[in-house]
C-alpha cells in the first residue's frame, strides 16, 4: 500500500471513529436523562451534557437535522442519525 493510500485510510478510520465516539456520547447522554424527575438541578445538569453531546454532533455533521423539546432538549432526529451511520 503506498504512502498516500494507507495516510488516506488512517484518516477515513480516523474519521469513522470520531464520528461512533460522538455518536456513542449522544446515546449515553439521552439515556442517562431516563427516569430522572424533570425539573431538579439532577435533570438540568443531565440536559446540558446531553446538549453538549448533540451539539458536536450537529457542528460536525451539518446533515443531521433536529428539534428541541419543551426541556430545551436537543433531539436529533434518527432517521437523519441513521443515514448518517450509512455515510
Amino acid at each position: 500500500m503506498s504512502k498516500e493510500a494507507a495516510s488516506a485510510y488512517d484518516s477515513v478510520a480516523e474519521a469513522n471513529n470520531k464520528f461512533t465516539d460522538s455518536v456513542s456520547a449522544y446515546e449515553s447522554a439521552q439515556k442517562g436523562l431516563e427516569g430522572m424527575t424533570k425539573g431538579t438541578a439532577d435533570y438540568e445538569a443531565a440536559v446540558l451534557k446531553a446538549n453538549d453531546a448533540a451539539i458536536a454532533l450537529l457542528d460536525t455533521y451539518k446533515d443531521l437535522t433536529y428539534t428541541v423539546d419543551g426541556n430545551g432538549l436537543i433531539l436529533i432526529d434518527e432517521a437523519s442519525l441513521e443515514q448518517a451511520k450509512k455515510n
